[in-house]
């Protein structure tokens, strides 16, 4: 949160270091959510002040087949707030989906159980629609099981 963008080759912690270290760690399941985005712009403007055009290049490896990961955005997008909650768009309609409404309809099937598919469509649908409805931007969440690979 209060790293300088300037030094982050020595404040920051790569995220495939995180996906490395899940992948190590022997559980029936591993899961890493995401809620930044990679594109050094965000809300409140951009990353690096007095430069312009910024362009940080997202380097990240592929994620372990034995990871779930979850992204708020692509790589070249920015990670949008609902000033409402208090929370990313992102995290609240993942926590709504999670909560049930991914399993009820039109999404879901309404059997009492949600599934990654459910979540995945509730979370993309309402971020994408929301984030172009407040903002006129585009986010596309991002999600890969390793049970789905």
């Amino acid at each position: 949160v209060d790293a300088d963008p300037s030094f982050i080759e020595s404040v920051g912690y790569p995220i495939e270091w995180l996906y490395r270290n899940l992948s190590q760690i022997e559980v029936a399941e591993r899961t890493a959510i995401v809620e930044s985005c990679f594109s050094g712009n965000s809300h409140g403007g951009t990353l690096i002040k007095n430069a312009s055009p910024i362009a940080i290049r997202s380097s990240v490896k592929p994620v372990p087949d034995n990871v779930n990961a979850l992204t708020a955005s692509s790589k070249d997008q920015i990670a949008s707030w609902d000033q409402s909650t208090g929370l990313s768009l992102f995290t609240k309609y993942f926590l709504l989906g999670q909560a049930g409404l991914a399993d009820q309809f039109p999404v879901g099937n309404g059997d009492g159980v949600i599934s990654e598919q459910e979540l995945m469509t509730y979370v993309e649908q309402e971020v994408r629609v929301q984030a172009q409805r407040l903002y006129d931007r585009e986010q596309s969440p991002q999600f890969r099981f390793a049970s789905a690979r």
